[in-house]
């Protein structure tokens, strides 16, 4: 399973059992415990969205190689079944934000180049049975799958799946929250299954279906919230300027701890009514007018976070929550999304599961793998309280083994953690008490939306019924392997590096108590 994210993608393998069923209704294809992955083979697609037409398919033939030579070295021992095993490739937020004419181009080149329509730049063994493997999925899609990811390394989704009908009363469920570099992600199961809006209806094969509230935030992923927000203090500090010393010069970032400078270069843009714009309705992204400034951090940075927190919590747009309030009763997180109220924590909801970028800030700002809303407060206060320099004296001591410090990601961590804490708080309305948890591996498993869309997937394919029978095993990899008779599913999520853990010290693993997986287990810090 390719995920093609907006910072990079990722290839995943995973395996289940042969589609070959003795019973009926056939019950809901697993996934092994151990799977593999690569690392994230940087940049992601949408990067390439400017490269001519003609040196299209060479540049994305290089890009893909890699991919499709790790998923080879993963199965070369099958090689005389490559041709039955279905890949898939499907792109997030970052393809998502692109005009239709781009994102056309691209994934119209990514399909020829997997149909070996260009067999000299390109050679691709698997299977492909049509298009829909190899597209950009929806923002609920990708919420929807994370959310399917969690429950089911938390042993919740299939146990409660059985039979025919809607899932009612659970054991338990989880919420996840996913955030990308171009979107951002929430999902969760209302146990009182009232939902007026986002509602996705998430059913694995024949199964029971469930009812759960799931949405994407379209610019809100780190990245695109970063760049955002660096546009929208260029432009609070452009008023009243002079029309000729706009959009030049230096204008000093909150966000930014202080003794820190850099250039800032965007094509966003603000119309009269202070709305995000790209100046002209033809011009999306890629076409918009580009400008350069240098952004600087203060010299007193010990009060920079109640700045920047003022500039994160406008970036969530809550003033376009009237309609919301009024027509929903006040149930709206932010942009004018309708949301349920939050799930309280109780023996039949579990709380919430965070990934992804998540992860990554939760490591780097020291807190425990369950964490409240107000400790990532307190600690965002604390780091965007240090100068630059102390910042690095800080990164040094969590990355002994010494990494290169890459200047540019570490000063986004006053923003980052700062913008977290308004997002969790303010957009989605969680109490500074609530506790969130993050994880990269469960039970074998990495955390990821690619393993909701890989059973998704599994649970599509086509499968045989013959009474009596012995079951036997199938790996799938997005690709369908065999180990007597192994099927493979080969979800490539550009990658480059096979790791059956992926290791680091930014990363955690859980490993649930009990035979359903419930509850958190024991937790080791890799």
């Amino acid at each position: 399973m390719i995920d093609a994210g907006s910072g990079g993608s990722r290839l995943h393998v995973y395996e289940y059992d042969r589609r070959s069923f003795s019973t009926l209704p056939p019950p809901v294809s697993d996934v092994a415990t151990d799977s593999q992955w690569t690392k994230r083979l940087k940049p992601g697609l949408s990067s390439f969205a400017n490269v001519r037409e003609e040196e299209l398919p060479a540049v994305l033939a290089d890009y893909m190689r890699p991919m499709l030579t790790f998923a080879k070295k993963v199965l070369k021992e099958k090689k005389s079944h490559w041709g039955e095993y279905h890949i898939y490739l499907k792109a997030t937020g970052g393809m998502r934000t692109l005009s239709v004419e781009d994102r056309t181009k691209l994934m119209d080149t990514v399909r020829d180049l997997f149909q070996n329509k260009y067999p000299e730049l390109l050679k691709n063994p698997f299977r492909i049975d049509g298009i829909d493997q190899i597209r950009v999925i929806s923002g609920e899609e990708e919420a929807i799958y994370g959310w399917t990811a969690i429950n089911y390394l938390m042993g919740t989704l299939i146990s409660n799946s059985g039979g025919s009908g809607t899932v009612i009363s659970p054991n338990i469920t989880y919420g996840a929250l996913d955030m990308g570099g171009a979107s951002t992600q929430i999902s969760f199961y209302e146990p009182g299954e009232d939902i007026m809006s986002n509602l996705f209806k998430m059913q694995l094969g024949g199964s029971k279906h469930w009812n759960v509230y799931a949405h994407s935030f379209l610019y809100f992923g780190i990245n695109s919230a970063r760049e955002r927000n660096s546009a929208r203090i260029v432009h609070e500090q452009d008023k009243g300027r002079p029309n000729h010393e706009r959009l030049s010069g230096r204008y000093y970032n909150p966000c930014f701890n202080g003794g820190y400078e850099t250039n800032f270069t965007s094509k966003i843009h603000f119309n009269d009514n202070d709305v995000e714009s790209w100046l002209s309705s033809s011009a999306v992204g890629n076409n918009a007018q580009e400008y350069s400034v240098s952004l600087y951090g203060g010299v007193l940075p010990d009060t920079d976070f109640h700045q920047c927190y003022t500039y994160t919590v406008s970036l969530l747009r809550k003033e376009s929550n009237a309609w919301c309030d009024f027509a929903h009763g006040g149930d709206c997180s932010y942009a004018g999304i309708y949301q349920p109220p939050i799930p309280y924590q109780s023996a039949r909801y579990g709380g919430f599961f965070a990934f992804a970028n998540y992860l990554k800030l939760w490591h780097f700002l020291k807190l425990p793998i369950k964490a409240n809303v107000g400790q990532v407060k307190a600690r965002a206060e604390e780091i965007c309280s240090m100068s630059f320099d102390e910042l690095i004296n800080y990164n040094s001591e969590i990355h002994k083994k010494g990494k290169d410090v890459n200047l540019e990601e570490l000063s986004d961590y006053c923003f980052h953690s700062t913008y977290t804490y308004s997002m969790l708080h303010d957009g989605y309305g969680f109490s500074d008490s609530t506790n969130i948890t993050v994880a990269s591996i469960i039970n074998g498993q990495k955390v990821t939306w690619a393993l909701g869309s890989a059973l998704y997937e599994i649970n599509s394919l086509d499968w045989t019924y013959t009474p009596g029978q012995v079951e036997q095993a199938f790996v799938g990899m997005g690709v369908v392997l065999s180990s007597v008779v192994t099927v493979c599913c080969v979800f490539l999520s550009l990658q480059l590096y096979k790791e059956r853990r992926h290791r680091g010290a930014s990363l955690w693993s859980i490993k649930p108590d009990g035979p359903d997986r419930h509850g958190y287990g024991a937790v080791e810090d890799i």
